[in-house]
């Protein structure tokens, strides 16, 4: 991936051989082998997704070497991610990935309440952290919403203690740690207490607009940085690059030094393209996003 800003008066692109990588999934109990599981491999490059085949293999070609992330999804299982190393043969040889082993799924079932202990309807609900933008459409895996009665069941999560976090726009975040999760059971009777006011996003002094680039956005302790805390899956964000994580330097060329500058910035035309210039770990990229419909 290159992005330029259009002065250069000559550009040369060097080009190397592709790399690849295999692998399988499985169950963890009994080996066997899980098709049709979603495989998501990040790169700087970007994002790659495929789907195993019959016999819980998969195959990625076209990949650059360097550090990437294996993340496997299916139906009924808990999620599995692995950090990876794309070794550079020129091509040669493909990166084998040690097998995969997904267990059973566990699941929670509870109520989101305000603080008279009333339910509120639309709240979403994850492990660890809720989007505060997703691009319009279904809501991505991993996410829950509240019903009518303020009822939720999470799916897809890993045995052990774990905490959740409850969102809902113009109202606020609360968090529910120690929640005990085991794996092929669901634990019930989970209550998170949402108050107004608790949103620690800005999401509500954000700018309206046509469209926008779905990633939530947070600031670092002094000194003060503009950090990607979560891109959303599918997102036109995702598919540019972005990273959690990622240091926000500018936007079109403008520095940003706090979260409403970035929005601001970040906020326009939906399929308009911006130009973002992010620190990650000791590099510096720059990187190219179309803005997309979005939703609180």
């Amino acid at each position: 991936m290159l992005t330029t800003d259009g002065t250069e008066t000559e550009l040369r692109i060097s080009l190397v051989a592709a790399e690849s990588a295999t692998g399988e999934v499985v169950t963890a109990r009994r080996r066997e082998a899980i098709p049709d599981a979603e495989v998501t491999l990040t790169t700087d490059l970007g994002v790659r997704r495929m789907r195993t085949d019959a016999a819980g293999a998969f195959a990625l070609s076209g990949l650059g070497a360097g550090p990437a992330r294996v993340r496997v999804r299916a139906s009924g299982y808990a999620p599995v991610a692995r950090d990876v190393t794309i070794p550079d043969s020129a091509g040669r040889r493909a990166l084998e990935i040690p097998r995969i082993e997904l267990s059973e799924e566990g699941a929670v079932e509870g109520d989101v309440v305000d603080a008279r202990g009333d339910p509120i309807a639309g709240v979403r609900i994850a492990r660890d952290h809720v989007p505060t933008w997703l691009a319009l459409g279904p809501t991505p895996p991993g996410i829950a919403v509240t019903d009518s009665s303020g009822r939720f069941t999470l799916r897809e999560l890993p045995e052990g203690m774990l905490t959740l976090e409850a969102y809902a726009p113009d109202v606020g975040r609360a968090h529910l740690p120690g929640v005990k999760v085991v794996s092929g059971r669901t634990t019930v009777r989970v209550r998170i207490t949402l108050v107004a006011g608790a949103d620690d996003t800005a999401a509500s002094s954000e700018p309206a607009a046509s469209g926008n680039v779905a990633v939530t956005l947070g600031e670092t302790a002094a000194p003060v940085e503009v950090a990607v805390v979560s891109v959303t899956e599918g997102s036109e964000a995702e598919r540019a690059g972005l990273l959690p994580g990622d240091v926000l330097v500018s936007v079109d060329g403008v520095a940003v030094a706090t979260m409403a500058e970035a929005r601001g910035k970040l906020a326009g035309p939906v399929a308009d393209d911006v130009v973002l210039v992010v620190r990650r770990a000791d590099q510096t990229l720059t990187l190219r996003a179309a803005r997309e419909a979005v939703r609180r």
